[in-house]
């Protein structure tokens, strides 16, 4: 998070999720968003990919890795462009 900082980035939006449930508790997820500087100006686009797992009521992430640009992720999703 600290290089993301020193580049100006203040806050990300999410756009497209893909879910795909691996068990009852266990899911991964790929989400598509953009990350902002303080003036609202694009930083740039992300796609990540989550594990997340359900921990009595709420789901918890355990991992969180960034796609590649260059490469589109599991599932092959084709990437949306940012608004």
């Amino acid at each position: 998070m600290a290089d993301l900082k020193e580049r100006g980035w203040t806050h990300s939006e999410m756009g497209q999720l893909t879910i795909w449930p691996m068990a009852e508790d266990l899911a991964m997820v790929v989400a598509d968003g953009t990350r902002y500087k303080a003036d609202g100006s694009m930083l740039e686009p992300v796609r990540a990919c989550y594990t997340i797992c359900r921990d009595a009521k709420s789901w918890k992430i355990v991992t969180v890795s960034e796609v590649d640009p260059s490469f589109l992720g599991p599932g092959d999703l084709p990437v949306k462009a940012p608004a």
